[in-house]
């Protein structure tokens, strides 16, 4: 391991791990200050509110810090953020969490990174941010954020209200989404191939763009009334594995997605899949086969959901043939942030067609809706054809 590998100890954008929390008077007192601290070093990365395809703006933060700054045996962090709707009359969302490092050679001489983030509706807000370690010492900062509406969209948060990404506690065990409404029609069971992965297979830290709106595409998937049973089968690219597997489920456990996710060491090298140049194609040729596969599932509907994944070589055609024409069609969710500047068709996009698969690239939540409606009806002629 090099000195730029990142241990990620808390996960949270797409997936928060923060809790609605007390804050201490200790606390209270150096957010309410708003003057930055920095009584170690740390470095602070905002995400600036970006539209969800659950119709929520999210926005988020992320730090990073050296493990020389804390004490050799271990240390304790907390963290505390703090957002306030400018508007009077509007409650303040207070989150916070704790965490405990391991000691300092067990970190190997690996940066220290911390995330997290919240939901937001329209207006304006005052967000206050720190860390302290347990020597009481600071790391703080604060800044402003406005968001101006959903333009044709009606958001699904309402005006200057700040809540948490994922309601209730966010770890293994808490509340599940709600269930979703039941608005009759037929009801389908779909698995969920959820790609959370850097377009950019050297970068040594989850994108938290695409990250979010992948959890995003996920939480709207999983609102729909239609589709009543649900399989996740989550995984990441860079360190080609398998991250979270549920079984057949009426509603998906962010929770447990999340503590998956914060086990992520995108910045630690294995040196055999280094020198093999094609082990990425290898992992996804076998992930499709097996879970495309008809005799592997009973799912009605196979989706795929991630962003932009480009590999050197294709998966192989003679692969993709041998399940091409399943009874289960396959859709390929694929976010794009910016067409423009990625107009390709990526490797996933090319497996899933050889598969006999739809891709829709989504940018907009408009688009997502679409897709979605269009997936539905195609499903709906493919049970009235008795497929």
């Amino acid at each position: 391991m090099t000195a730029g590998n990142r241990i990620i100890l808390l996960f949270s954008l797409a997936v928060s791990c923060f809790a609605q929390a007390f804050i201490s008077p200790e606390d209270t007192r150096v957010l309410n200050e708003r003057k930055p601290r920095r009584d170690f070093s740390c470095r602070l990365r905002r995400q600036s509110p970006m539209l969800g395809f659950d119709l929520r703006y999210l926005a988020g933060w992320q730090a990073t810090m050296k493990p020389q700054e804390f004490q050799p045996a271990g240390d304790r962090l907390r963290v505390v953020i703090r957002v306030m709707p400018e508007k009077e009359g509007n409650r303040p969302l207070s989150l916070a969490d704790s965490l405990t490092l391991p000691s300092r050679d067990r970190m190997g001489g690996r940066e220290i990174m911390i995330s997290g983030g919240f939901a937001l509706g329209e207006g304006r807000y005052q967000v206050d941010w720190l860390v302290r370690d347990g020597r009481d010492r600071y790391c703080s900062s604060h800044w402003s954020i406005e968001v101006k509406g959903g333009g044709d969209f009606r958001l699904a948060i309402a005006p200057h209200t700040a809540t948490p990404i994922n309601p209730g506690r966010g770890r293994r065990g808490a509340a599940p989404e709600p269930a979703p409404a039941d608005n009759g029609g037929r009801k389908f069971k779909i698995k969920i191939l959820a790609n959370f992965s850097n377009t950019n297979p050297r970068r040594s830290t989850l994108n938290m763009q695409d990250a979010l709106a992948v959890a995003s595409i996920l939480r709207t998937v999983a609102r729909e009334p239609r589709f009543d049973k649900l399989t996740l089968v989550a995984f990441n690219m860079q360190e080609e594995r398998v991250i979270y597997e549920s079984g057949e489920t009426t509603r998906i456990d962010f929770g447990a997605l999340g503590e998956a996710i914060s086990g992520l060491q995108l910045g630690v090298i294995d040196y055999e899949r280094y020198a093999d140049k094609n082990s990425g194609t290898k992992f996804l040729t076998r992930l499709l086969s097996a879970h495309l596969d008809p005799r592997a599932h009973s799912a009605d509907a196979v989706l795929v959901v991630g962003p932009k994944l480009f590999l050197d070589k294709k998966v192989p055609k003679e692969a993709t043939e041998a399940l091409s024409g399943a009874a289960a069609p396959v859709f390929y969710l694929n976010y794009v942030a910016s067409p423009r500047m990625m107009p390709w068709r990526d490797t996933m996009g090319s497996a899933v067609r050889t598969y006999g698969g739809k891709e829709f690239r989504i940018t907009y939540p408009k688009q997502l809706a679409e897709a979605l409606g269009e997936m539905l009806r195609q499903l709906d002629e493919t049970k009235l054809t008795g497929g």
